[in-house]
């Protein structure tokens, strides 16, 4: 899915799912980011935890790869639940 590896960064966005299987359950999810940038994520250990996490505003660490379609994947080191810059508190 990957090819070229790219440096470690660090992104603010939405959780939001990408593909579903065929029993309509969530299969992939990426980070929404307010540049409208859509990074997917990698299905590692840590990244299968954002899949509990739809919807939330995350900051997520990792390192970035060019997918073969020119997308973006983020293998995720690090994440936090964020609260929008814009909510109320």
């Amino acid at each position: 899915m990957t090819q070229k590896k790219k440096a470690e960064i660090k992104i603010t966005g939405i959780v939001i799912p990408v593909d579903w299987d065929e029993e309509q359950r969530v299969a992939e999810v990426a980070i929404a980011t307010a540049d409208e940038k859509e990074y997917r994520i990698k299905k590692t250990a840590r990244g299968r935890q954002l899949f509990g996490h739809l919807q939330a505003y995350v900051e997520a660490t990792g390192s970035l790869s060019e997918s073969k379609d020119g997308g973006y994947v983020l293998t995720v080191k690090q994440y936090a639940l964020q609260r929008p810059r814009d909510a109320t508190p």
